[in-house]
């Protein structure tokens, strides 16, 4: 008798355990990872970018121009980097100035005045035209004596915010905009007669002074002012 011999077993082998390697941990937390971003944007904003800059705009042709001791009206045929044939208006005026006056912690705005351009009375701070003969730091002593009856020997300090002028309106008129602050000497008297209203040069006195303040160009020097101010603090 044959006995057949029984089959082998086959125990099959464990299937080998995949352990998954940790992740490797990052050096940056959120708020770091979002301020290497914010370099990296700094960085690339200031690399010039030379490949999407048009072309500047072709005059073709000069139909008008009227010059007044105020401003010069041009009309012009343009021709714009795409092709397009445009009639388009400018005016040419000279640069202008504001000045932000201090005196013993204090804002000094001169009484409110008429403004033909809007129809009513407006508050602003001293300001004025820049003479073709002159710089913009040469009108400030010339404004303050007209606007506040001071003299230049009242100013203590004379800063200028903007070594660049800044368009007023790039699109219509080559104008640009001079900031100035000027400290007068506390120990000057000046008329009371031709302060219009005071501002403390406090937090809050710069908010109740920005909810008075319509005209852009006063307010856009003023916050120049309260900018710089805030990043020369420690």
């Amino acid at each position: 008798t044959i006995v057949p011999k029984p089959a082998p077993t086959i125990v099959p082998k464990p299937a080998p355990t995949i352990v998954p390697k940790p992740a490797p941990t990052s050096n940056f937390s959120a708020p770091n990872a979002f301020a290497n971003q914010l370099r990296k944007f700094i960085f690339l904003s200031k690399v010039p970018c030379f490949m999407n800059k048009p072309r500047p705009w072709q005059t073709l042709d000069r139909f008008v121009e009227i010059c007044s001791p105020w401003l010069t009206l041009i009309g012009e045929r343009l021709q714009d980097d795409q092709g397009r044939i445009l009639d388009y208006w400018r005016v040419e005026k000279a640069d202008s100035v504001v000045i932000i006056t201090i005196q013993a912690g204090k804002f000094l705005l001169p009484a409110p005045t008429y403004r033909p351009g809007v129809r009513e009375t407006t508050l602003d701070f001293p300001g004025g035209r820049v003479n073709p003969e002159q710089t913009s730091i040469a009108a400030v002593p010339g404004i303050l004596s007209r606007e506040l009856g001071v003299s230049e020997d009242a100013i203590a300090n004379l800063t200028p915010l903007n070594s660049t002028g800044w368009a007023i309106n790039s699109s219509f008129s080559n104008q640009s905009l001079y900031g100035f602050v000027a400290e007068l000497d506390p120990t000057v008297v000046v008329n009371p007669n031709r302060i219009g209203i005071t501002y403390p040069t406090t937090s809050a006195g710069i908010h109740s002074l920005l909810q008075d303040l319509t005209c852009l160009q006063c307010r856009a020097v003023l916050l120049e002012w309260q900018s710089q101010r805030i990043i020369a603090e420690p």
